[in-house]
């Protein structure tokens, strides 16, 4: 595997336009999962502000395709530079009935405050490698969570198969034209990984920007199910 070739090139840099947040809300504070929210909510009750660590790695990968392209890390870091809980996002989370005003308030004030630590945008990485590891409070560090998981496995995935097409196609040229495959039209990030050997051409024009928040459902994470 040319893994120095490969790894060249691999994902584009989210523009401060695309990860902009208004400060009434509809930006990227409500992409998690609502037993994120709820645990953080926990965390603060039992007044937890503990450090923890969060590392995000692949456990097992197929014998023939036993490698990937790791991506997103830019997204990741442009992300968490302005997460805000703005008025909307609030007012919304207070609808649910869950959340107390004690918190609510503490979600208007959050700012991201812990370290990412990660391999280099386009780094060859194997089964039980760590990508990328958080180190924060564990209540933003479990906020977050959802969203870098989300960040770096797509765009991960994307980049990992654009390399697998480009050494199959032993140095003829290879264009672009995955689109109708993709998950909607509105991902934000589905255009960013490129091609990692100077992919010849596209056939689509940009990424768009979609509100990315959705309905929530109940869940209860590993660490607060009942009976764990």
């Amino acid at each position: 595997m040319q893994d120095k070739r490969l790894a060249q090139d691999v994902c584009g840099t989210a523009t401060a336009a695309e990860l902009h947040e208004p400060a009434a809300g509809g930006g990227l504070a409500l992409f998690t999962d609502l037993y994120e929210l709820t645990m953080a909510q926990a965390y603060f009750a039992a007044g937890m502000e503990q450090q923890a660590v969060f590392t995000l790695f692949v456990r097992r990968l197929p014998a023939r395709r036993n490698y990937l392209l790791a991506c997103g890390l830019d997204s990741v870091l442009a992300a968490l530079e302005r997460l805000r809980f703005g008025r909307d996002d609030i007012a919304y989370l207070r609808t649910l009935g869950k959340f107390t005003e004690p918190f609510l308030e503490r979600l208007q004030s959050f700012r991201f405050t812990g370290d990412v630590y990660a391999v280099p945008e386009g780094t060859v990485v194997f089964a039980n490698e760590p990508i990328l590891e958080v180190l924060a409070p564990i209540s933003e560090a479990q906020l977050i969570e959802t969203l870098v998981m989300n960040q770096v496995h797509l765009q991960s995935l994307l980049a990992s198969k654009a390399a697998r097409v480009v050494e199959a196609a032993r140095g003829r040229p290879v264009i672009d034209f995955g689109l109708r495959r993709m998950h909607g039209h509105r991902r934000r990030a589905e255009g960013r990984p490129r091609l990692p050997c100077r992919r010849r051409g596209g056939n689509l024009e940009r990424a768009g920007r979609q509100d990315l928040r959705y309905p929530c459902r109940r869940h209860h994470g590993p660490q607060l199910r009942p009976g764990a």
